[in-house]
């Protein structure tokens, strides 16, 4: 195996996919007194980050896969 190959393979196997914040992010909740939202800092996730992008693709694919599975064992 080449060894672009390997490294790909190895950050794929390092991935935490399961753990990638969602992109619905909960309503603040409203209030008089509560603190407002900073609108430099930016909201959800960051898709300039190619590994963000790479993550929520794969975790398309392993629900596409997940749900595949699970008709062909139903």
């Amino acid at each position: 195996m080449s060894r672009a190959l390997t490294d790909i393979v190895r950050a794929y196997k390092n991935m935490d996919i399961e753990n990638l914040p969602s992109e619905i992010a909960e309503k603040p909740k409203g209030g008089l007194l509560s603190k407002s939202r900073d609108m430099s800092m930016p909201e959800g996730l960051d898709y300039n980050n190619p590994a963000v992008r790479v993550g929520k693709q794969m975790q398309i694919v392993r629900r596409h896969r997940d749900e595949l599975k699970n008709d062909r064992t139903g």
